[in-house]
């Protein structure tokens, strides 16, 4: 049987007997890592690999900004911004909430 196939029929098992999805999918891998006969040193040395990457470690390194900016205030500056420049328009509530968090990226670089 195809280990994809197989994979899928695992997960809508667990979730239809009511397993949470985040557990369901981890054990749905789990058996299909073991029924493929795949090496279990090889499977540590691909996540550890795909794990090891500049570009992830920029993730929490945005959360830190972001929270530096929040604990100095920048952020509430940056919400009063785009309030004044867009709170005229008819629907700004939307307008101010796409415009705010595209500032946060473009002063983080």
């Amino acid at each position: 049987m195809n280990v994809g196939l197989l994979f899928i029929l695992i997960l809508l098992g667990f979730v239809v007997l009511g397993m949470p999805i985040g557990f369901a999918i981890g054990v749905a891998s789990m058996i299909c890592i073991f029924h493929g006969g795949f090496p279990i040193a090889v499977m540590a040395q691909k996540m550890f690999s795909g794990m090891d990457s500049f570009v992830l470690l920029a993730i929490p390194y945005f959360v830190l900004a972001g929270n530096i900016m929040s604990a100095g205030g920048i952020t509430k500056r940056i919400l009063d911004f785009a309030t004044e420049a867009f709170g005229w328009l008819r629907g700004s509530l939307g307008v101010v909430t796409i415009s705010a968090p595209a500032i946060f990226p473009a002063l983080t670089g």
